[in-house]
């Protein structure tokens, strides 16, 4: 069972709550508690589609492609508060002859437009 305390319209915020039950007996087995304090974000002046574009060209090949984009309330490293895009892309790239299919986490900040990639694999 999860709590959709997540979820603020259309944003995914730093409140999440997880509970798992054994179907069998009804106890509980797991419990996550990840919330912490945020304030409500302001209207994201870069809108999806932007924050697509801005991904893309950031990755800079020709066969990618967005997979996914979430807009995200998060905290960077010292708390401060972030409203991002997540934009999750896949590019096909050739390798010793063959494609191999790379998938990478783009970050946009919804307010400036600013771009980071996270991470690839």
């Amino acid at each position: 069972m999860r709590a959709d305390g997540g979820i603020r319209g259309d944003v995914e915020v730093p409140d999440y709550r997880e509970i798992r039950v054994n179907p069998a007996d009804g106890r509980i087995f797991s419990c996550v508690d990840f919330r912490r304090p945020f304030v409500a974000p302001p209207t994201p002046t870069v809108d999806r589609e932007a924050a697509i574009k801005l991904a893309l060209a950031k990755i800079d090949e020709p066969s990618a492609a967005a997979e996914s984009a979430a807009l995200r309330v998060t905290l960077d490293l010292v708390g401060n508060q972030l409203l991002m895009w997540e934009i999750g892309v896949q590019e096909t790239v050739s390798q010793g002859g063959q494609n191999v299919t790379i998938h990478t986490l783009v970050s946009v900040n919804a307010l400036d437009g600013s771009v980071e990639i996270a991470g690839g694999s």
